[in-house]
């Protein structure tokens, strides 16, 4: 599924990774002084130039967790497209399942690399937490929940 959007140099093209074990959701916390701090996120990152956003999405979840996804099957969810008035983004979003050994070496972990606060969601607590997550976010929950 994708929300249209249209084509500017003004949009920030954006890979996002839902990682997944089971019914449970790896999340961070954006720090204050990012755009939209304090929210609820998916991880993920800004794609190069000379990036997929699949690549995108193996670099930024070993730079901001140290996790190798390498080898973990990617599904794509589509593309949302989203204007924050300061800012437009497109979002490529990816669900990555997690294995046992990963999900084990990640269970406990309360911050990533980038110091960022982690935690684990149930996907029903997940679905109820919407207004803690960005507005361009809002479209990958209702993925997760018709999923």
């Amino acid at each position: 599924m994708t929300t249209k959007c249209k084509t500017s140099p003004k949009i920030t093209p954006v890979a996002v990774a839902v990682l997944r074990y089971g019914d449970e959701f790896l999340l961070a916390i954006r720090h204050a002084h990012q755009h939209q701090g304090g929210k609820l996120e998916f991880v993920g990152g800004k794609i190069e130039s000379n990036e997929t956003p699949q690549t995108t999405i193996i670099r930024e979840v070993g730079e901001e967790l140290g996790l190798d996804i390498s080898t973990n099957s990617m599904c794509e969810f589509g593309q949302i497209c989203h204007d924050y008035g300061d800012k437009m983004v497109r979002l490529y979003v990816y669900e990555i399942a997690l294995t046992d050994s990963q999900y084990l070496d990640f269970k406990d972990k309360k911050f990533g690399l980038d110091n960022q606060a982690l935690l684990w969601l149930d996907k029903m607590t997940l679905l109820q937490s919407d207004e803690r997550f960005p507005q361009a976010n809002q479209q990958i929950l209702v993925w997760l929940d018709n999923k």
